[in-house]
């Protein structure tokens, strides 16, 4: 029996590409590698958990049928993410093309940037990045959320939070950090190019 946790993600791309009798053991690896983090981002992303599944589910789909088309890979999370995000803009794109807008005489001056795709794309980019944050605040240690929240949404120096909740600057510091560091994790796949 093959231990396929020990291989990077490239190396299981490779193998599900070519051992067509080993594919559902390498697509647990990467799904249980994978799962957890993609299912975080769909949630964010989505309006509510039946959204979000479907979400989930599209994706994974999506990520099947690219490697079967030969998609070359180096890194699946970054891939999965895109996908997501895609997706997700994909319906919200629809979602705003099904209803009917009226627009008044005064909306008439704000029309070009309603209709401009850039926005868009920067809003549900933005939404993005506020889910991903919200999402690390709510699973991380109350004392770290709160000085982050302090310092980035209530604006206070690190000072002035260290000195209201009588701790040291350098634990404030080390908190924020952490807190970053683990947004970052999360972020940063956003914003490489997985295509």
């Amino acid at each position: 029996m093959t231990n396929f946790t020990i291989h990077t993600d490239a190396e299981l791309i490779a193998k599900l590409k070519t051992n067509t009798g080993l594919d559902s053991k390498i697509f647990d690896t990467i799904y249980n590698r994978y799962a957890a983090k993609l299912n975080v981002f769909c949630t964010y992303k989505s309006k509510n958990i039946h959204e979000a599944e479907e979400l989930f589910e599209e994706t994974w789909l999506k990520f099947i049928s690219a490697i079967k088309q030969g998609k070359q890979l180096d890194s699946i999370l970054p891939y999965l993410y895109t996908i997501a995000r895609n997706l997700a803009i994909d319906k919200y794109r629809n979602h705003i093309s099904s209803k009917n807008i009226t627009i008044e005489y005064r909306d008439i001056q704000d029309i070009d940037e309603l209709m401009n795709p850039f926005n868009l794309q920067e809003k549900i980019e933005n939404d993005e990045i506020i889910g991903i944050i919200k999402g690390v605040l709510a699973t991380i240690d109350d004392a770290y959320s709160e000085t982050f929240i302090m310092q980035w949404f209530g604006g206070m120096s690190q000072s002035q939070i260290a000195q209201e909740l009588g701790i040291g600057l350098s634990a404030v510091k080390m908190r924020n950090h952490r807190v970053m560091k683990e947004i970052m994790k999360y972020v940063k796949p956003l914003f490489s190019n997985a295509d």
